[in-house]
């Protein structure tokens, strides 16, 4: 109790951690062993977990940079950009050589979308894999009948994990920049123009231009001499400067493989979540490791207890439960220890204190308001609305006065005939 109230204090504690806040609580309190109660007792705040960024906590990343293909049109990463209401852009890069394809659409569909792959899969050949986000063209069943039927692994990136995807997110900023510099130029001619000078331009992160791996046609605009590659050995350089130059990076990252163990328990970040708001939700358990650094994970209850479905996410946006964590306790049975006030003017109830399914039912003191027996009269519960309950002022023992008459009762309706019979003459 003691830690806790100093660790939320706003002017002792303020949520501090370990490092930052051990030293002041030692200025006036010392006990043998008080390390480790410090930590298990500040480490177990939820309101630091859930509010708070905490680096040492975060989840770890196994890939910082994409792994690079084994060749040219084996991975392809595809996405929509949205320009206007009826302008639309399919985008399509390959991973290896950094090669564009852009083809203007006007709808979002699947339909379109397929078409136009069909198109240049045909020309160009079929790749290995594709990677995508959770667009509804991309994850809808025709898109999947068409990776299957021509053999192609589809692969979805989390939601909220653009760095996942992040060399097609690159160029969609691209064609936003040409955008804004060419606003009177056609929007298909910026496509097709941003496309050419992309494959046909030299990159800083690879040698050579993206269109010398995949094409072998000459830039016409430069005068640029026509040599065939293959025997001049230009295209297999290229590919061996590729596949070796991070060669110390990718088997840095195949030694040392960072994954999370399923049944872990992990904190979310809210996307969403405003700035003042809470940031992290939790706890989740992690169910199993999907492929790089997306996880299945599923909330649990202050029980531990699986609730709600499992869904997948990045590991960006987990961070671990501490070493001490625990569930929150729920709300036990037992009576309370705290001394109770009785008063006189307060009626005590006896109830049972034994917790029951549902809603608890309501409890009436019947001491309290007590007007059937002042009125005298039993009331037995009927249909409909109830009738309004008046005193009796008339007393049955107190004889009436001789000189009184008896008032006639009024009925309802309209009064009887009566028929009286006229006396005969014979």
């Amino acid at each position: 109790m003691l830690l806790s109230l100093w660790h939320e204090h706003p002017l002792l504690g303020n949520h501090s951690g370990f490092e930052k806040g051990v030293r002041k609580f030692k200025d006036i309190f010392l006990w043998p062993s008080m390390d480790n109660d410090i930590k298990k007792a500040w480490s177990n705040c939820s309101q630091c977990l859930l509010n708070k960024t905490q680096s040492p906590l975060m989840a770890p990343v196994s890939t910082k940079t994409l792994p690079i293909p084994p060749h040219p049109w084996h991975t392809l990463s595809l996405d929509h950009i949205i320009i206007d209401d009826n302008n639309n852009a399919l985008v399509l890069i390959d991973e290896f050589s950094k090669f564009v394809s852009l083809c203007h659409t006007t709808n979002l569909g699947a339909i379109t979308a397929i078409n136009a792959l069909e198109r240049l899969f045909f020309l160009i050949g079929f790749p290995t894999v594709i990677k995508s986000d959770n667009g509804p063209a991309f994850i809808s069943t025709p898109f999947k009948m068409f990776c299957n039927n021509y053999g192609i692994r589809h692969y979805t990136v989390s939601a909220y994990n653009h760095q996942g995807n992040g060399i097609v997110e690159r160029f969609n900023r691209i064609i936003r920049e040409t955008i804004r510099l060419y606003p009177k130029i056609d929007i298909k001619l910026i496509l097709h123009s941003a496309q050419y000078a992309h494959n046909f331009g030299y990159t800083t992160t690879q040698e050579g231009k993206p269109k010398e791996y995949i094409l072998h046609t000459t830039d016409k605009w430069l005068a640029e001499p026509y040599t065939n590659s293959s025997l001049s050995g230009r295209h297999d350089l290229l590919l061996y400067l590729k596949s070796h130059m991070n060669q110390q990076q990718r088997q840095v990252a195949q030694t040392s493989p960072k994954r999370i163990p399923a049944g872990t328990l992990v904190f979310r970040k809210d996307p969403t979540a405003h700035k003042n708001s809470a940031q992290y939700d939790g706890p989740y358990e992690v169910i199993e490791h999907v492929h790089g650094d997306s996880y299945m994970i599923q909330k649990l209850s202050s029980k531990g207890r699986r609730i709600d479905t499992a869904f997948k996410t990045n590991a960006r946006l987990l961070k671990l439960a501490p070493k001490h964590y625990s569930l929150p306790s729920t709300v036990t049975d037992t009576p309370s220890t705290l001394p109770t006030i009785a008063s006189e003017t307060t009626p005590t109830l006896d109830i049972p204190s034994t917790k029951k399914r549902g809603r608890p039912k309501k409890v009436h003191n019947k001491e309290s308001i007590p007007p059937q027996k002042e009125l005298n009269i039993d009331i037995k519960k009927k249909r409909g609305r109830p009738r309004k309950l008046t005193r009796k002022t008339t007393n049955k023992n107190k004889p009436q006065p001789a000189n009184e008459t008896v008032k006639e009762i009024k009925k309802r309706g309209r009064p009887r005939k009566t028929i009286t019979e006229e006396p005969s003459n014979e």
